[in-house]
Formats: C-alpha cells, sequence, structure tokens
C-alpha cells in the first residue's frame, strides 16, 4: 500500500431482506457475544458516542456541503451537479486524454480481456426531460484474476467527468441496522436498531464519516488506487482507464461520473433503451458482453411529477431540493443489455398470476382504456410458460424489448384500438414473454449464440399463441411466415450458418435477421416434432435449470436434449443431426424416387440454391459438414383419387449421400409430413402429376400445411430450375376449390413473386393476372368485402381482395376504391378494418392524387402513419414505373441519404433488397453492382446487401429459363379452359 493511499469504511450494497419493509425496532446487538450485562454497558457506550456525533455534526454541518455516496446533486439553481462516492483529499490531477486512437494495447481487441469480471453495479441517473443531457454516477464491483495495468468499459457518446479506481480489503457483513463513523474501528462496529428513516447515507465532513445502514450489510476497508489516465477508444466503444501501477487479484470499484446526451433513436437513454447490443453502453459505463452478468441497485432522480420505472420493484422513494429520488430493489443477476429504466408520466393497470406474480401495463392515460388485452395476453402467456417449461417466473414483477422485469413496447402495436389486430399483439406479447426464460434466465454466452435467444422466442411465442388463441391457427401460420421465409433466404449463397462466429460490431448487428429469428425457430420446431413434447419440454427445462442465471452455447442445449432422450430411454444422437443444420449454411433438397427394386424409394440429398454459377460447386467450402445433413425425413403414400386421409406414416434418417426406404405400392407419395422439417422435397415428374390429379379430386386428404408444403416446395424448386415451372402451375389449378388460409397464402406469394418481376410489357403478364383472378373467383365472390365472419375469415378476405385488386381485379379497385372515398368523408364512422388498411390505403394513393397525399400527411394518427408510409413504398415496390423513381432518386441523392440514416451502409441495407427487388435485366443488375462497389469501396458489403445482388441474379435467371414456357402453358390453358372472369372486368 503506497502512502498516499487512504482508507475508508463503506457499504458493498443493499438489499432488503426477503423483500421486507424497513422496520424500526428496539437497539440490539449478536445475543452470541455479549451477555445481558454487557448490553446493557454497550449502549450506553454507543449512546455517549451517537451524542458525541451529533453535537460535532450541528457544529460544522453549516460550513461544509451534505454529500451522499452514489447520488446526483441537484443544487437549488438547478444545475445538475454530479456527486460520486466518498473520496480522499486530491493527489494530483488525472491526465483525461481524448483522442480515439492511442497506438495499440488491449483496446484495440473487439472483446474485453477475460481477467476483469463484474459482480455489481451502483447505478444513478439523474433525468431531466427539459434539458437535452442527462447526469449519471456508477459504481462497479469488479474481480481481477490476473494482474493488469488498464480497466476497459463499454461508453458511447458520454462526457466522462471523474474515474476513480478502489481496492477492497477486509470485510464483515450480516443483516440489520448499522451506526458507523470512522470514529468506531471498523471491526468493532455495531449494530443498531433505531427509528431513523435515513438509509444508505453519508454526510462527509472532516475527518469525520457518519454512516446510516439498514438491510443487508457489507463493510471493509478501500484504498484509493491512484488513476493515471483515462481515454475514449471510439472504434470499439472503450473507456480506457490506465493505473498508476498494476493491479494486482482482487475486489475493486471503479467509479464513473459521466453526462450524456439523449439518443435520437431507440438506444441507450431516448425521449419518446436500447436494442441489444451496442446500445447499452450510451446509457451507463459498463462491460456490455452478455457473459458478463451482475446484479444491480438503480436510483433514478427526476421531476417528482413524473414516474420512474426500472427492472426491480421500487423500495425507497423520497423527494429532495425539488427532486424525487427513486430507490429499486437489487435485482438479479443479469447482463446489462437487459438493465432498463423509464421516467415519464404514465399510469398503469394491473393484473396478477395465479402464483401472484403482478403485472402492470403502463401508458399514457388518455390511452390506459385500450391496454386490456395486452394486459390479458401477457397474464395467460406469463403462467402458460411458466407450465411448458416447467421452470417459474424468476421475478416479482413483469413490465419490444424484452428487459427483464420492464418489457417496453411502441405503444401502436400494443393498444387494441379500431385498426389493430389482436392476433399481432399476442405474438408480439409472446415473443417478449418467452424472453424472461430464453435471453434473460438464460443468456447467449456471446452473440455468436444469438438464435438461442431469438429463436426460442420466435418459436415459443407461436406456441403460446395456438395454446392462447387456437383458432387463430398460429402454428399453420409459423410453417407458413417462419419456415418458408427462412428457406427463401436460406437457400442463397449469401446466407449464413445459424450459429457464426462473430467478433466485428458491424456482424454483430448483422445477424438479428430471418436466420438467427426464423431459421433458429424453425430448426427448434423441427427438433420438436422429432423428439415428441415430453422429451422437447424436459430438455428445455434441463437446459434452463442448469443454467438458471449464466450463460449457455449451443453445446448446452444439445446436452440438456440428450439427457431428456437417455431419461426416455433413447439412444438419438441429437447433437450429431442439429449441428448439420446449425453450424453450416443453407440446407438440403430430399429427392424421392423409386428404386429399381420392388416396393423401395431411394431418398437421396443435396444442397439447394437458388441460383449456381457455373464455376462454383455446390459442395462450396467452408462447411464443417460438407454441406451434408442428417435428416429426419418423414413420409406417407397413398392410391390415387382417394378421400381417404393417409394414416401410415413412417421416419427415415438419412445421413449419407442417399437411403432406401421400403414403401406399401401406393400412387403417390408425399415426404416431410406436415412440413415439420427444414428441408425441401423433389420428385419424379410422374410423382408430381399424381399429386396434382389428386389434389384436384380430393385435396382435404392432405392437411392446410401439407398442401402449402406442396406449393411452396414447387415453385421455389422451379426458380431454382430443379423443376419446370408448369408442374407448380398445374398444381395450383386445384385452388379454385381451395377455402383454407395457409395454402393460399403460400400460392399467393408465389405467383405475386413472379408478377413482380415480369414487366407490364411482357406478354405474359396479362395472362398472369388473369390467372391470379381466376384461381380467386370463388373465395372473392364468397367472401364479398362485409366485414363479417370469425378472425380466420377475416384474414383469408384480405389475403383474396389484395391478390384481386393488385392483379388489375375491376370490381375488386372499384370496391376498395369506394372504402378509401367513405374513409376520406368520415375517418370516424367509416373506419377501415385493420386487415384491409394496407389495401384501402395502397390503393387510395395509386389511384389518389395530392389530395390524397396530403390527408393522409396532415390528418392520420401515429399509428396510421405507419401503414401509410408501408402503403407509398409499397406503391413504389409494385410497379415498374415507381421502382425506376426510386431508384433514380436514390442514385442521386445517396449522400443526403445516407446522412439521414447516418452511414452508408445502413444506406444500403435500408433501401437496396426493397428497391431492387424487380430488378430482372443484366443492365439493371450491373448499376446496382456498380452503385454498391462505388459506395463500399474496399470494404464487405453487408449480408443483406449481397443477398439483393443474388437475387437479381436469381430474377434474370427465372425470366431466361422460365418466362417462354409460362406464357406458352398460360396462353394454352385460357385457351381451353375460356374461364368466366366476369367478376374482374
Amino acid at each position: 500500500m503506497t502512502d498516499n493511499m487512504e482508507k475508508e469504511v463503506v457499504p458493498l450494497h443493499f438489499e432488503e431482506p426477503d423483500g421486507e419493509q424497513k422496520k424500526a425496532g428496539k437497539w440490539a446487538f449478536c445475543d452470541d457475544l455479549f451477555s445481558n450485562k454487557m448490553k446493557l454497558i454497550a449502549i450506553v457506550i454507543l449512546i455517549f458516542i451517537l451524542v458525541i456525533i451529533i453535537i460535532v455534526l450541528a457544529a460544522v454541518l453549516g460550513h461544509e456541503r451534505s454529500k451522499h455516496r452514489g447520488e446526483i446533486k441537484v443544487s437549488k439553481e438547478g444545475k445538475d451537479k454530479e456527486q460520486g462516492p466518498t473520496r480522499g483529499p486530491t493527489r494530483g490531477p488525472t491526465l483525461v486524454v481524448r483522442p480515439t486512437t492511442l497506438g495499440t494495447g488491449p483496446w484495440s481487441q473487439v472483446r474485453l480481456p477475460d481477467n476483469i469480471k463484474p459482480s455489481h453495479y451502483n447505478i444513478i441517473l439523474s433525468i431531466d426531460l427539459t434539458k437535452p443531457n442527462f447526469n449519471g454516477t456508477v459504481s462497479i464491483w469488479i474481480k481481477i484474476s490476473i494482474i493488469t495495468s488498464y480497466i476497459l468499459l463499454h461508453t458511447s457518446n458520454m462526457n466522462v467527468t471523474l474515474v476513480e479506481v478502489k481496492k477492497e480489503s477486509g470485510g464483515e457483513s450480516g443483516s440489520g441496522n448499522l451506526l458507523v463513523s470512522n470514529l468506531t474501528p471498523h471491526r468493532t462496529a455495531k449494530r443498531l436498531m433505531n427509528k431513523l428513516e435515513v438509509d444508505q447515507t453519508q454526510r462527509i465532513i472532516p475527518h469525520l464519516t457518519l454512516l446510516f445502514i439498514s438491510r443487508e450489510w457489507s463493510f471493509f476497508s478501500l484504498e484509493q488506487i491512484p488513476v493515471k489516465r483515462y481515454f475514449d477508444f471510439d472504434k470499439n466503444q472503450f473507456l480506457v482507464i490506465e493505473l498508476e501501477s498494476p493491479l494486482d487479484q482482487g475486489t475493486y470499484i471503479t467509479t464513473v461520473e459521466y453526462s450524456g446526451k439523449y439518443s435520437a433513436d431507440l438506444r441507450g437513454l431516448y425521449k419518446s433503451s436500447y436494442r441489444n447490443k451496442n446500445g447499452v453502453e450510451s446509457a451507463f459505463p459498463c462491460f456490455d458482453e452478455p457473459a458478463l452478468k451482475a446484479t444491480f441497485n438503480v436510483t433514478i432522480v427526476h421531476n417528482p411529477k413524473l414516474i420512474s420505472l426500472s427492472n426491480m420493484p421500487l423500495y425507497q422513494t423520497y423527494e429532495k431540493e425539488g427532486f424525487k429520488y427513486d430507490r429499486f430493489e437489487k435485482s438479479v443477476k443479469m447482463s446489462t443489455y437487459l438493465v432498463a429504466f423509464f421516467v415519464g408520466d404514465f399510469k398503469f393497470k394491473e393484473t396478477e398470476t395465479d402464483r401472484g406474480v403482478k403485472i402492470r401495463i403502463y401508458s399514457r392515460e388518455e390511452v390506459l382504456d385500450q391496454v386490456d388485452y395486452a394486459l390479458e395476453v401477457t397474464n395467460q402467456t406469463m403462467m402458460y410458460f411458466e407450465k411448458f417449461f416447467g421452470v417459474p417466473y424468476s421475478l416479482s414483477k413483469s413490465g419490444g424489448m424484452e428487459n427483464w422485469g420492464l418489457i417496453k413496447y411502441k405503444e401502436r402495436l400494443v393498444l387494441l384500438r379500431e385498426g389493430i389486430t389482436s392476433e399481432s399483439i399476442t405474438t408480439l406479447v409472446a415473443h417478449e414473454v418467452g424472453h424472461q426464460w430464453f435471453g434473460n434466465i438464460v443468456t447467449m454466452d456471446w452473440w455468436t449464440d444469438l438464435w438461442l435467444n431469438e429463436g426460442f422466442a420466435s418459436y415459443v411465442s407461436a406456441v403460446a399463441t395456438q395454446h392462447i388463441r387456437p383458432e387463430w391457427h398460429s402454428i399453420p401460420q409459423f410453417i407458413v411466415k417462419y419456415v418458408f421465409n427462412s428457406l427463401d433466404v436460406d437457400g442463397l449463397q449469401s446466407s449464413h450458418a445459424v450459429r457464426i462466429p462473430v467478433i466485428d460490431p458491424q456482424k454483430i448487428l448483422e445477424i438479428f435477421d430471418i436466420i438467427s429469428y426464423r431459421k433458429g425457430g424453425s430448426i427448434l420446431f423441427m427438433l420438436h416434432n422429432f423428439l415428441g413434447d415430453e422429451i422437447f419440454r424436459g430438455g428445455v427445462k434441463r437446459y434452463l435449470t442448469k443454467h438458471a442465471f449464466g450463460n449457455a452455447e449451443t453445446k448446452d442445449l444439445w446436452d440438456a436434449m440428450t439427457e431428456a432422450i437417455q431419461a426416455a430411454g433413447k439412444t438419438t444422437n441429437i447433437r450429431k443431426m442439429m449441428n448439420t443444420f446449425i453450424l453450416q449454411m443453407g440446407y438440403p433438397v430430399v429427392t424421392v424416387t423409386k428404386s429399381s427394386k420392388p416396393n423401395t424409394y431411394v431418398a437421396s440429398q443435396s444442397r439447394f440454391l437458388y441460383y449456381q454459377p457455373p464455376t462454383t460447386q455446390k459442395r462450396s467450402v467452408g462447411s464443417p459438414h460438407n454441406y451434408k445433413w442428417v435428416i429426419p425425413f418423414s413420409y406417407f403414400s397413398g392410391p390415387l383419387k382417394t378421400s381417404n386421409p393417409p394414416s401410415n406414416t413412417a421416419m427415415k434418417i438419412i445421413e449419407g449421400d442417399s437411403v432406401e426406404f421400403s414403401w406399401n405400392g401406393g400412387d403417390w407419395i408425399k415426404g416431410n409430413i406436415g412440413q415439420t422439417g427444414f428441408y425441401r422435397v423433389n420428385y419424379e415428374i410422374g410423382n408430381w402429376k399424381i399429386l396434382t390429379t389428386q389434389l384436384k379430386y380430393n385435396h382435404k386428404i392432405f392437411n392446410d400445411t401439407d398442401r402449402a408444403g406442396l406449393i411452396d416446395d414447387s415453385y421455389n424448386l422451379a426458380r431454382a430450375n430443379l423443376l419446370n415451372h408448369t408442374i407448380p402451375l398445374s398444381l395450383s389449378v386445384y385452388l379454385t376449390k381451395e377455402e383454407d388460409y395457409i395454402p393460399l397464402l403460400t400460392a399467393m406469394a408465389e405467383l405475386k413473386q413472379i408478377i413482380k418481376i415480369v414487366p407490364s410489357t411482357r406478354p405474359v403478364y396479362p395472362y398472369l393476372q388473369k390467372f391470379i383472378k381466376y384461381l380467386t373467383k370463388e373465395q372473392f365472390d364468397k367472401l364479398g368485402m362485409e366485414d363479417t365472419g370469425d378472425h380466420f375469415t377475416w384474414m383469408k378476405r384480405g389475403l383474396i381482395l389484395e391478390s384481386n385488386c393488385l392483379a388489375g381485379g375491376a370490381s375488386c379497385l372499384r370496391n376498395i376504391t369506394r372504402m378509401f372515398n367513405q374513409w376520406m368523408n368520415d375517418p370516424i364512422k367509416n373506419a377501415v378494418p385493420p386487415h384491409l388498411k394496407y389495401l384501402v390505403y395502397y390503393v387510395g394513393v395509386m389511384r389518389g392524387g395530392e389530395a390524397e397525399y396530403l390527408k393522409y400527411s396532415l390528418d392520420l394518427s401515429k399509428t396510421d402513419k405507419s401503414y401509410l408510409t408501408s402503403a407509398f413504398y409499397h406503391v413504389a415496390d409494385n410497379n415498374a414505373v415507381g421502382t425506376n423513381v426510386v431508384w433514380n432518386f436514390l442514385q442521386l441523392n445517396f449522400d443526403r441519404i445516407s446522412n439521414l440514416f447516418g452511414s452508408p451502409q445502413v444506406t444500403l441495407k435500408t433501401f437496396i433488397p426493397h428497391v431492387s427487388s424487380r430488378f430482372s435485366t443484366d443492365y439493371q443488375l450491373k448499376q446496382l453492382e456498380d452503385s454498391v462497389k462505388r459506395v463500399m469501396k474496399d470494404e464487405t458489403p453487408l449480408w443483406t446487401v449481397n443477398q439483393a445482388i443474388e437475387r437479381v441474379k436469381i430474377n434474370i435467371q427465372w425470366r431466361k429459363s422460365h418466362e417462354t414456357d409460362v406464357f406458352n402453358w398460360l396462353k394454352g390453358f385460357f385457351n381451353a379452359k375460356q374461364p368466366d372472369l366476369s367478376h374482374s372486368k
């Protein structure tokens, strides 16, 4: 210990034992240390000491400023002044260096050094919403395992005004009320029960420290460690603290006082939290890596007319000098990105789960009557997840962001009002509540395993919604919107593995994408169906229980599933199977052919790719499994023109290139039962034709997801040049008899993708329009325009009308335009149904003029403006003229737009995938590639930009390979069929 190091006695942190309120009581000491006589003597001594202290305080308090440990004091002049923990005499100035690049050192690495681990944070924020800045103080208890001269913290856009480091040595702990001063030796500090309501307060006077403490307490001596300098390293968002001499092993407290600006986006502290990575560090300095979990004490200083919220319940509040101080209970151990704060003028509604967990929804008072549905769904979802996972919710309250105990949503997404669907609210709430287990109780060890958080939340939200509202068919919808959608993206060479090592912060942000969310959820859906409900839930429970309040990697999930499999008396190597889907990009197409052997099929696998340049082999380098998968291939078969659903289902594991399996002599075979597997299935042409005949004869022998699977596979196999496009077109003809939403949704998405890339001047274009109108005619006539029926009927009506209108159906356009004009005249009386809002706005703006534009721009609420933006965007996206206008505008104004969006990369990511989605010529491809090269220079484009370029190549490939065949087939079909299209005239 150096000569200039000082000692003091301070509390580590404070916690209400068992959640009890502080109580006044009699003076008491430990019964095992003192006899009754000694107790009396000690009481007298303590009273004497207390009197002396009070006298000294009264004498000098008027001449000394008061200071509160960990509090932010606001002067009477109204200026925020930051106050840090107790400090001794100044030892000389600390060098503050502001350049962002200072040679090389541990700060040049993206990851934090592994020799420093945080255990606890005391965070104090002073939030005045009338000012542009907020002030804060954070004290972080850290443990150093290997000697070091540096402490690195994540910060962003902060003005650091003070940095202190102190070392902890010695200590005592216990619970009760204490009165301690530096006149009282540390090892003889006495417990004291009294009626004083002062808690965790220090008043600093020369050579005297008075500290009242209640609740659990710890005392230790602190040694001041001189700080040589501190500086920002913006590239990796580090605050680098360099010490005068190296720190040896032990426990230290690092305190930082700072100010920061409110964020302009939804990161850090913003006016109107943050998005996982690259956000929390703009709210308070921290060790912002998911594995560096700690506990948190949060204090918020704010306007007393407002309320504040944080992850934990409020345990103490008081007003001082015109400000309100709210202190929240000590948190459970959690990652920094889950820490949340709120200050505002909100009211709440409340309910409780059957276990007594309080659930509140806070909102503006004028819309509080619209939160009832979200509150009900939160309660139902919370209770369902506790039973489904077998693991109770871990906090005493629940508050979108998935912050633990304080879930935050955009208002427009959770208020049940005119024009908002209850299904969207349910799905969103279930996703965020799911994060309370997957992400909060157990957190991924590093962003490489992000899918464990987001994949689980995506899948279990569908499971919970299916349970809460079975009439919505959430699992079939999950198949179309998640499984099919992720198959589409993962069929690109520019995709990536679900679990992919990421270090670069830009790449960390990129993996918050369809692959992590939707493919991750789809893989879990496949696993659930393969293992069965009991084993899957048993594995999930083991996973959550073993890693509770800690971190996990993908292998930990497989270990838990293996234990559950073994407990059930089975021996499946689930790690081997699932790693082939998690550790390599893409997925297989299983091709089923008849073997030369009697009653035998052959199932072979290969990687599915939409676009394959001649110089590139399908087995690309870089796959740990050589683009081979262990596939749980399920199948059934049956006779032609049967009306009986197939009952003879079977499963075969495909590990190598191919596998043989027996069949029962049926006329057709259908693979991937229920579309639960993450793969596509192709057949010989003969089998496709028999399946098509069966669908026309009686499509209901297949369930809705199997029918959707046949549609999705056939169209996408054709896009990949693995099937002639006349096969999916022929198969689609049965849709004139289709009444279920799921197959119709799948087919319309595929047909709209085709009509989108074909210029309206091409001969095939009007035939594609006719085909869509022909397929939707029966449902168009049956459903009509009136807002009647159940939830699924509403959704189907919206789909049919949208498809028919976008195909140019005259009757549809007339009726939708009429609805739009009625809404224009009286928006309240003629409110647009939520499932038709996009279509009505789209058609109204497309067929309207300046008055319509101004009406939307000036009169719509914030909620409706989100629909309006989408409508205008799709006007440009869904016609060639609009696409050219937007593309030319983007090129001419790219620099200005980039300034608005923050960077050229973000601008490309935001606009290019959508603006280029209609591109289908070599000229447009060259324009796109040249523009991206010009912007990115020598940098590697983001995944989404590369994917957009690859999709243009796929569009070009489709037109060259299939446009003529599609035209000839459609022309022949209509010449032979002469369908009645009177409804569209």
